[in-house]
């Protein structure tokens, strides 16, 4: 039975322990079985942090644990590989955190503790295998299973044998390298081929990465650790793809180089064969590839060209069904409609009414993808290949929707819609064109939030306002919450918890304000561009304009003299650019793991809005930069940043904050001993919640008294 979460002086801590209202909640869908089955991944309960293996049969509706390795994952603790790989996937949960399905058989493969787990998710049959090491990310096709042990990658099973393995310490085989999963979102390394008779792999060579340090000082005896970043303007990992069969024979395929570095995109079609994508440094051209997998021989299909940046999206490119006449499903930004748009080798073929997010998957009949026709809620559309649209979802809640395990170019007879509830913290879960089916999972309920999305804003605005505020009965002052920058979406019609902090921030006495600018997702490419060559000033003025529009909206609800901004990464990084340029504007920032000098960030995501820090570009970064701001401070800034962070390094805020001191700036700095880039601690968590209360408390308040 649910029951209401009140925003009460425990509220804190609550949202730490339920990682934000997520745990006991479903997530990572997987079709299986022809579409009679789906897997997916649950906790116990709102403060359980185990993930457990579930399987639902379609036919029956009845759910029922497939797999718990709660036991083991107490036991076993995470190497060093596995504890990169969860950091760049942003995991925080512990149990079974993935897992993969043979889609040509009914086991479910996974690893827990490094222990290789297959079970048979028709019978519930469970079969633990014993393995030379650690195993990572293994996956299976035909019944033969592979998996990364000691950076080589490894046919597993009951006689366990290496397929392909590093000759140095520096090399590794079926791992992605730290841009794929860190900024393409490829967190995969090898791909088996549908016949299960060879697999692609990649090759990773860092030898010529520079060597980073991450060191805590709050622990001397231990010794710092090395790890090889590609920062902007620097050596990039030396990439390579490979053939390999079952006897371990390798062939090269020849697509990666330094200057076409970028492998964002694999897919192995039955029918169509296999195509990489794969984008050159500046990534202004993406090359869509066809290998021939006997010999390793490469037919480039297209190239697809920007004078900004290539965007990549889910599912894309990808194979277009024969019968479409084409060869290459992708996307084209239309700039007159400020949209983006499906094409077919070249040939566009959506309305330009819907802004295409991701494809799910294709067939004969048509595509099924993600998109908006509003850029607060993401729908699933089904569009047939003349460009007709159906949305499967309704728009009253972001949606998004899972295919069959064969991926986009193979979408099988279901699709499974899964829709967030605005009003609670439950999902609804149903198949489309098949058994209608609906499955409701409630963990908690919060109380009623006070939430408004404002129209008639200039950008995707939300007011999260106190409860129980009466509209001008007083002027709040306001704290902007914004991530505000590529890849970050925050203005969202999802669940709650998407604005529960917010509330029990807003409780406090303060209108908090959350604004989607310039470079922000789904508000088209024009607006998304906005930022080319200048990652901080475009983002700046568009929560400047924001701000304005709600204070003239509500001059009697909102006080302009009392406005506070916070944020984490890009957020920070744009909360301390906000109060270091514009202090007529903003009065007090807190800045979380904010990113001060784009020439400590990596290539890939620096790149790609700046382009290389040499020549004229190095304009880019200057323009984009904190450090030349420094003496301009003339408000409160807190800088908050985890120590261990190996993705916006500790050294952005204390380059930043030497900057400072050296302009005779006073500033306060909160190093948080232990942490990354994700706040995983229960307490830690919840003390950066009450120090945002306290911290605008004391300086928008008169009195500093909540």
């Amino acid at each position: 039975m649910s029951h209401t979460i009140e925003y009460d002086d425990q509220f804190a801590r609550r949202l730490a322990e339920t990682q934000n209202f997520t745990l006991g909640y479903p997530r990572n869908f997987a079709l299986a079985g022809d579409g009679k089955w789906a897997l997916f991944l649950k906790s116990d309960g709102p403060t359980d942090s185990n993930l457990r293996l579930w399987r639902w049969n379609l036919e029956t509706n009845a759910t029922s644990v497939l797999l718990d390795a709660r036991a083991d994952e107490q036991t076993a603790q995470l190497n060093e590989v596995e504890k990169e790989r969860r950091e760049r996937l942003r995991e925080r949960a512990g149990g079974i955190t993935s897992f993969a399905i043979d889609a040509h058989g009914t086991c479910v493969v996974t690893s827990v503790g490094g222990e290789l787990i297959c079970a048979d998710y028709t019978t519930g049959e469970v079969t633990r295998y014993d393995s030379p090491g650690y195993v990572i990310d293994p996956r299976i096709a035909h019944g033969r299973i592979a998996g990364v042990i000691d950076r080589a990658l490894w046919l597993l099973g009951p006689n366990p044998r290496p397929l392909i393995s590093p000759a140095d310490e520096f090399t590794s085989f079926g791992l992605p390298d730290f841009l794929a999963a860190e900024e393409f979102s490829r967190h995969r390394g090898f791909w088996w081929s549908p016949r299960g008779n060879q697999l692609l792999v990649q090759e990773v060579d860092t030898s010529k990465v520079a060597k980073w340090w991450i060191s805590d000082a709050s622990s001397p005896e231990a010794e710092p650790r090395s790890v090889r970043y590609p920062a902007a303007g620097k050596q990039n990992p030396a990439t390579k793809l490979w053939l390999v069969d079952l006897a371990g024979d390798t062939t090269q395929v020849d697509v990666l180089s330094e200057e076409n570095c970028y492998l964002t995109r694999v897919e192995w079609n039955a029918t169509r064969g296999l195509m990489v994508a794969v984008l050159n440094r500046a990534q202004d051209r993406m090359r869509v590839i066809a290998v021939e997998t006997s010999d390793g021989s490469t037919k480039e299909l297209m190239t697809l060209t920007d004078p900004h940046w290539v965007e990549v999206l889910g599912g894309l490119p990808t194979w277009a069904p024969k019968s479409t006449g084409a060869n290459v499903l992708h996307v084209v930004d239309d700039l007159n409609a400020n949209s983006r748009r499906l094409a077919l080798d070249g040939q566009v073929f959506s309305d330009e009414s819907i802004l295409i997010d991701s494809v799910i998957g294709v067939n004969e009949s048509g595509v099924i993808a993600n998109g908006f026709s509003q850029p607060t809620t993401q729908k699933v559309f089904k569009i047939d290949w003349t460009g007709a649209a159906q949305a499967l979802t309704d728009s009253s809640a972001w949606a998004t929707a899972v295919s069959s395990q064969g991926g986009p170019a193979d979408l099988g007879e279901n699709v499974l819609l899964i829709q967030a509830n605005p009003n609670n913290l439950e999902a609804k879960i149903w198949i489309h064109n098949g058994p209608r089916l609906s499955v409701q999972i409630t963990s908690q309920a919060l109380a009623a939030q006070n939430v408004e999305f404002v129209s008639g804003a200039p950008y995707p605005t939300v007011i999260v306002w106190p409860q129980g505020f009466l509209r001008d009965s007083e002027k709040l002052p306001i704290v902007l919450a914004p991530y505000g920058g590529p890849h970050g979406k925050r203005v969202i019609n999802a669940s709650p918890r998407t604005f529960a902090s917010g509330q029990l921030l807003a409780n406090q006495g303060f209108a908090v304000v959350v604004i989607d600018g310039p470079g922000t997702p789904a508000l088209g490419p024009v607006v998304e561009k906005m930022v080319a060559g200048d990652l901080l000033n475009p983002a700046i003025k568009g929560q400047v304009t924001g701000l304005a529009r709600v204070l003239a909206l509500y001059p009697n609800s909102l006080d302009g003299s009392r406005v506070g901004i916070h944020g984490w990464s890009f957020g920070g990084y744009l909360a301390a650019g906000a109060v270091l340029s514009r202090p007529d504007v903003f009065h007090a920032a807190i800045a979380g793991a904010p990113v001060s000098d784009w020439q400590l960030y990596d290539t890939a995501y620096s790149e790609r809005y700046l382009g290389q820090p040499h020549g004229e570009t190095q304009a880019n970064y200057q323009r984009s930069s904190l450090i030349p701001l420094a003496p301009q401070l003339a408000r409160p800034l807190l800088l908050v940043h985890g120590v261990a962070d190996d993705n916006v390094f500790f050294a952005h805020t204390l380059q930043l904050s030497g900057a400072l001191t050296a302009a005779g700036k006073e500033h306060s700095v909160l190093p948080l001993s232990g942490a990354t880039h994700m706040t995983s601690d229960v307490t830690l968590t919840e003390r950066l919640e009450q120090l945002t209360i306290d911290f605008f408390t004391q300086h928008l308040k008169p009195g500093g008294t909540r």
